[in-house]
């Protein structure tokens, strides 16, 4: 009798395990837990896309339960491509170098909210970065995890046929292509999910590769398919730290002097009011210049001090503050107009301090006072350039 309870235990344990791995068998990974199905049908059911009256329409709404139910597989794809995770201690100071924000890791928030349009935007919102019109781009740094993901659908990470088969029986039996007057595209009639897929697993681990555990090496790729990203990096975040990103935006975009697109690659706007230069990127710009000595290459810095000092846009800004833009922009336009200014006229007639001791007029003196009082800002050509700008008389330069 005895015998015969063990035997039935154990039979049942087996046929109980039988079922759980019956129950688990779609899980490919030890980090996967059962609430990726949860959140997969719901985003089946809503298809990759939908019509109404032959419109785009939203069919459905993107909540923190699906950017929950993707952190478990996004880990896995780094776990596979050799990621350092790093301990909340390095992951908090590398965050607070790049995006200027502190993790509380007091709070029970799981994620800190990047707003890839405005760094003081710190209220999360669930936003897809389906393309590049997308308005913010959104982006989340994942707390617990260390690392930093867009939101993305559980089909644009996994083939999801493969990992969990009883979902395209779902998809193909329980998902009407006719919703009412909505008209759905089935995630399994896209035939770009494949190469969607690897893009983002390519930029989650590109991204995270080269911010978090310093491979520089994944800068090449990210140049050449991540783009924007890089782009809001450093005008958004004022990410100016390496000088081939920097090199590759000047070349690119600032030799084409458009203001408009181009000025906040040189500062932007903190968000207590301050002015923020971003230091190492003048730097590369004026390495460019002193190469490439073209007037056409510098004139945007000449065009940016103009528009900083007399736009209304800028009358937030302290006079200290556009002081001191001015001045290091002039650090890098003025010697160069002292040089090259005879061998053809377009350098104009004035050097950026010049314009500026004409603009402020009776207020040059103050402005001459608060470069001296802070010492030039230590830098290197600025005493000679303010020297040369008082020289300016009606007629133009002293030389």
């Amino acid at each position: 009798m005895k015998n015969a309870l063990i035997i039935s235990l154990i039979v049942f344990q087996l046929f109980s395990c039988q079922k759980d791995d019956k129950k688990s068998a779609n899980i490919a990974s030890n980090n996967i837990t059962m609430e990726v199905p949860k959140c997969l049908y719901p985003q089946l059911k809503a298809g990759y896309s939908a019509e109404k009256s032959e419109t785009d329409y939203p069919n459905y709404e993107y909540k923190i339960s699906d950017l929950d139910c993707s952190i478990p597989l996004l880990e896995r794809e780094l776990q596979k491509k050799s990621f350092k995770f790093l301990s909340p201690e390095d992951f908090s100071t590398k965050v607070y170098e790049i995006f200027h924000r502190k993790i509380d890791y007091g709070k029970t928030t799981k994620y800190l909210y990047v707003d890839g349009n405005n760094a003081c935007n710190k209220e999360i919102i669930y936003n897809k970065n389906s393309d590049d019109e997308m308005v913010p781009q959104s982006y989340y740094l994942v707390k617990n995890k260390s690392f930093i993901t867009e939101l993305l659908s559980i089909p644009e990470i996994i083939d999801y046929q493969k990992e969990f088969p009883e979902s395209l029986k779902y998809e193909e039996e329980q998902v009407n292509k006719n919703q009412g007057d909505v008209k759905i595209t089935k995630w399994s009639e896209d035939n770009n999910l494949a190469q969607i897929r690897n893009n983002n697993i390519e930029k989650l681990v590109n991204r995270n590769l080269f911010l978090f555990n310093n491979k520089n090496e994944q800068l090449t790729w990210l140049l050449s398919n991540d783009e924007s990203f890089l782009e809001m990096l450093c005008k958004i975040y004022g990410y100016d730290y390496n000088d081939k990103i920097n090199q590759h935006f000047i070349k690119k975009n600032i030799v084409n002097n458009s203001i408009d697109r181009n000025i906040n690659f040189f500062f932007n706007e903190s968000c207590d009011e301050k002015l923020v230069i971003h230091e190492n990127f003048i730097n590369s710009f004026n390495n460019t210049l002193q190469i490439s000595k073209k007037s056409s290459d510098a004139i945007i810095l000449k065009n940016i001090a103009s528009r900083v000092m007399s736009s209304p846009e800028y009358e937030k800004f302290s006079k200290e503050d556009k002081v001191m833009l001015v001045s290091y922009l002039a650090n890098v336009f003025d010697p160069l107009f002292k040089t090259y200014h005879n061998d053809n006229t377009d350098w104009g007639t004035l050097t950026i301090l010049a314009d500026a001791k004409d603009y402020y007029d009776a207020e040059w003196n103050e402005v001459t006072s608060i470069i001296v009082k802070n010492n030039y800002y230590n830098l290197p050509n600025l005493k000679m350039s303010l020297d040369y700008a008082n020289q300016f008389d009606s007629v133009g330069a002293p030389d």
